[in-house]
């Protein structure tokens, strides 16, 4: 515990300034937008951004407290002070000590590090003879204290287990609901935006894992996720409802819930034209499309989506033309194989 806060005290990050570390971080010769003479491209570059939507209080946040002011947009400290109050109840419940929110954080920056800095196995990072940046962490937690928070980590409050056989994402729908709530909040992409999917590579026994040989994380958890172009900020992640089972809440039900604004669109304009079933999950697509486009609504740029083939269909692009007013565009790609599909068409 001491060697947590003595570790934390010592790692002074005033050493640079901020106008220092973005000319570290954010070099502008590994940034150029590389120009191909093809004018549909370079007016898609040259209108992306990332729009900040408070910024003031962001910049506020950057300049007062650094990167742990960034990260605290997504994770406030009430978010990160119930993780550890429902965490403590499962480890007392357990017979040990509680944790304290100084440890949860380290635990955290932790967990982020690790997948920066890869070992093959989790014990290496606290190894006497590894060197380098891997050698960080033993600097900072015990490992039995990681493996204890690990283990007894609680990602949603006790109430949640009503939604076990409802929700195959319960035991996480209150931490993905906070930081998409959030996400969507701080920024929002402008001009070419991304609709794809994103799987998180899975072992674990849940009815959210899906298996698809196509994909390099063969068994994975399916999310399905807006980014921007200009840099790879999530503007919104969310799943369909389902993993390998079906399940009774659909995800764009689940979506409406953490995003009520979003209900009317849903109610007024997708339900009542039937171009998409209603629980399905290009219902879902269309409603998370809507959502950047209500974002932007005070940008007068068309809003430009862009996927694979497995969205290119016509439904879907009647379904986001009749919810956005015409207001956004959907290009897909398309095999050929697929061309004499109507639906797909």
């Amino acid at each position: 515990m001491d060697n947590c806060s003595s570790y934390s005290d010592s790692d002074d990050e005033s050493e640079y300034t901020l106008d220092e570390l973005d000319d570290i971080l954010y070099d502008e010769e590994d940034y150029v937008v590389e120009r191909h003479g093809n004018l549909y491209c370079e007016e898609l570059n040259d209108a992306v951004d990332l729009k900040i939507r408070n910024e003031k209080f962001v910049l506020q946040r950057r300049t007062e407290q650094g990167v742990f002011g960034l990260f605290k947009l997504f994770f406030c400290t009430s978010t990160m002070k119930n993780m550890v109050a429902w965490t403590n109840k499962f480890l007392v419940r357990k017979g040990r000590r509680p944790i304290k929110l100084t440890n949860f954080y380290l635990y955290l920056g932790i967990e982020l590090y690790m997948s920066l800095v890869p070992l093959p196995r989790l014990i290496y990072y606290w190894r006497k003879d590894i060197v380098g940046p891997a050698g960080l962490v033993q600097q900072c937690m015990s490992q039995n204290l990681f493996l204890k928070i690990r283990g007894a980590i609680q990602f949603h409050p006790p109430s949640a287990d009503m939604f076990r056989d409802q929700d195959c994402l319960w035991h996480s729908r209150w931490m993905m609901t906070e930081f998409v709530t959030r996400s969507a909040e701080v920024a929002v992409p402008v001009g070419a935006i991304a609709l794809d999917e994103c799987s998180i590579r899975c072992k674990g026994r849940t009815a959210a894992k899906s298996y698809n040989l196509a994909k390099p994380d063969k068994y994975a958890i399916r999310l399905y996720a807006i980014v921007g172009s200009s840099s790879p900020y999530i503007f919104s992640c969310w799943d369909c409802g389902h993993g390998n089972r079906t399940s009774e809440v659909p995800g764009v039900q689940l979506y409406l819930n953490a995003f009520p604004d979003l209900r009317p669109i849903f109610t007024k304009r997708l339900v009542p034209s039937g171009i998409v079933p209603r629980d399905s999950s290009s219902a879902l697509w269309a409603i998370m499309i809507a959502h950047v486009v209500r974002a932007n609504d005070d940008i007068d740029a068309e809003k430009r989506f862009f996927c694979d083939n497995f969205y290119t269909r016509h439904k879907l692009a009647k379904a986001v033309y009749d919810v956005t007013d015409g207001k956004a565009t959907i290009t897909g790609t398309m095999k050929s194989t697929n061309m004499i599909r109507e639906d797909r068409v």
